[in-house]
């Protein structure tokens, strides 16, 4: 799970990523697809925006 947050204003109730032309949001837009994963968006804890992008767990790494 991929998480960006902030403190800002928040995202405004006709927000549709659809047509989100911002930077961040093509990028992650952009990963989407390519590796299988679910962009999801809201409210951050402090009233902020919150991206959510979840993607399946294929292959476990183990890291020493």
């Amino acid at each position: 799970m991929l998480v960006v947050a902030d403190d800002g204003p928040g995202l405004p109730d006709e927000f549709d990523p659809a047509t989100g032309r911002g930077m961040g949001l093509r990028v992650v837009k952009s990963m989407e697809p390519k590796m299988g994963g679910h962009l999801s968006w809201g409210r951050s804890d402090s009233g902020g925006a919150v991206f959510r992008v979840a993607f399946p767990l294929t292959d476990v790494v183990h890291l020493d």
